[in-house]
């Protein structure tokens, strides 16, 4: 109760900022989002903050509107998003229950609106920089907070692994591994680019915090995932051997710290016909093929895999009558067909091309401080998205918020990365222009 009270506070301390500091709705939606006061204060588990978050925050937008300039529907990752939403509209007339897919697309208007949010409002790299440490924060007390209850041995799921501290998409462990790996990478390359010590030291403790978090999660994914983004930051590093070195130590620290059995469960990844978690999957992504199969068009409706199994693809024989995708391609193939699965890989495909475009912008520029540190965040961005796909092979997860903040990230990312490259050649120009004068 008391920690709610405290998230709620903070979250509406910066909403109350919002009038003057618009960016600061956005830091309130992410206490919001990430620590849900509702699940923390029975009192108040009715009161929908998030959206009230994200209502305020845009009515700010709307009253300050000559400011923002951005041509929103212009952006290639935007029109992929919205083909996306048309998507899951157009699978509804086709869906097992129209309802629920209807109500899954209005609930994806929320994203939609998001997308527009942070495009517009985080405007420079001290907002940006400001987001992210938001994000790192809340998901590290989530993280903590794993890791505590993993040695208290409090296991709430089928009493061998932990449950989140509160509900919504970081409630399953499994998610909760998925929102650790794509934010590891950021605190990584955010503590390359900090100037402070003190900075550099609360990066890294996040950083073991959110590493810890994966092991205490028990997720298989999220652990290949983990791997994968490990690799990918030695890779995007300028100095890989010290990197390599800094992560070793990491992972050192981390298997020291971890209780016994803690890989367990990881190592049956080999072992996977015997454990019925993953029998279960199989299941269901073969399930999912025979709905995409028979609907290849527009699907079984978006947001409704679970019904659908449950009325017509249950294999017989089989227990349970509702199942999840455990997989956010099935997940897109089966709920919206094959447009909808086009228009979610062109979200990526295009965000991954964008950002190594805006990197490749920068490869003749000098090692400038806000220039250094964007290209330090798209690396972290990129890695995390890398991150995404991993574990996303084995969780559903394709509409979920952090995804998406991520690919509007990017896109913020790569246009203030543009802007600076832009400004230093003007400046290079002006230089030019003045040395001939004089000459």
């Amino acid at each position: 109760m008391t920690m709610g009270i405290i998230v709620l506070a903070a979250a509406l301390v910066f909403l109350a900022m919002t009038p003057v500091k618009p960016h600061a709705g956005l830091i309130s939606f992410i206490i919001l989002l990430f620590l849900r006061p509702n699940d923390l204060i029975p009192a108040v588990a009715a009161v929908p903050f998030v959206k009230m978050a994200l209502g305020v925050t845009l009515l700010s937008v709307v009253l300050h509107w000559s400011r923002y300039q951005v041509i929103f529907l212009q952006l290639p990752h935007i029109k992929a998003l919205l083909c996306f939403l048309m998507a899951m509209v157009a699978s509804v007339p086709f869906s097992f229950w129209p309802g629920a897919s209807f109500q899954t697309s209005v609930d994806f208007l929320k994203v939609v609106l998001l997308y527009f949010l942070i495009i517009n409002l985080l405007t420079s790299p001290r907002e940006v920089n400001q987001f992210l440490w938001a994000m790192l924060i809340c998901a590290c007390v989530l993280a903590v907070s794993a890791v505590r209850r993993y040695f208290a041995g409090e296991f709430e799921m089928a009493g061998i692994r932990i449950a989140g501290l509160v509900g919504g998409s970081f409630g399953d462990p499994n998610d909760l591994a998925l929102s650790f790996v794509m934010l590891i990478p950021l605190a990584y390359f955010m503590s390359g680019a900090s100037q402070s010590s003190i900075g550099k030291l609360a990066l890294w403790s996040i950083l073991l915090a959110l590493t810890l978090g994966v092991i205490a999660a028990q997720s298989r994914g999220g652990f290949l995932g983990l791997g994968l983004v490990l690799l990918l930051i030695v890779k995007q590093s300028h100095h890989r051997l010290a990197a390599s070195v800094l992560l070793g130590v990491l992972l050192i620290v981390v298997v020291f710290l971890a209780p016994d059995g803690s890989f367990g469960r990881i190592s049956s990844i080999a072992d996977y016909e015997e454990d019925e978690s993953a029998v279960g999957r199989l299941i269901a992504w073969k399930a999912g093929l025979r709905m995409f199969a028979d609907n290849p068009a527009f699907g079984v409706g978006a947001g409704v895999f679970e019904v659908a199994y449950g009325q017509a693809y249950r294999p017989e024989g089989v227990r349970g009558k509702w199942i999840a995708p455990h997989s956010s391609y099935v997940q897109v193939l089966a709920e919206t067909g094959l447009l909808g699965f086009i228009c979610f890989l062109s979200i990526i495909v295009i965000s991954i091309k964008h950002l190594w475009l805006a990197r490749q912008s920068t490869a003749h520029e000098q090692n400038e401080q806000d220039l250094d540190r964007l290209v330090k965040l798209n690396k972290g961005i990129t890695v995390g998205i890398w991150g995404f796909l991993a574990c996303a092979a084995f969780l559903s997860q394709a509409y979920a918020w952090l995804f998406n903040i991520t690919i509007a990230l990017s896109i913020v990312v790569n246009r203030q990365i543009v802007e600076q490259v832009e400004f230093a050649h003007s400046v290079h120009r002006t230089s030019d222009t003045d040395h001939q004068t004089a000459g």
